[in-house]
């Protein structure tokens, strides 16, 4: 991440729930972080090539997407750090995810201050 703990530093957030998304950016804006948001995995590659990125917050309950694969595609892109925001508590599940594609995990409900934290 560049710059200090906010202020310069661009998260991209990559959720399919409208709902999710807003919440996940009032919170960066609020903290000073420059937010790109999309809700497609397409539309966040896009994104992810078009501007410099320094952080990618992921949060995708596509059946058509594993998040294995978009962390490939995103990796194929840009080296950023990703975290997944996930539903899932089960603890294989998490760890599991965490050693094969994530720098990081949180799950739902996201709490702000966690949040902020792990950025």
């Amino acid at each position: 991440m560049t710059g200090s703990a906010s202020g310069s530093a661009h998260v991209l957030v990559v959720a399919d729930n409208e709902d999710d998304r807003g919440e996940l950016a009032t919170i960066l804006l609020g903290e000073g972080y420059v937010v790109t948001a999309e809700s497609t995995v397409s539309g966040g590659l896009l994104r992810l090539r078009e501007n410099a990125t320094d952080i990618v917050l992921l949060d995708i309950a596509s059946p058509k997407n594993t998040c294995f694969d978009v962390c490939r595609q995103i990796q194929e892109i840009a080296d950023v750090p990703i975290i997944l925001i996930s539903a899932e508590h089960d603890e294989v599940g998490v760890a599991s995810t965490l050693e094969r594609c994530v720098g990081d995990y949180i799950t739902k409900p996201v709490r702000a201050r966690e949040l902020l934290a792990r950025l």
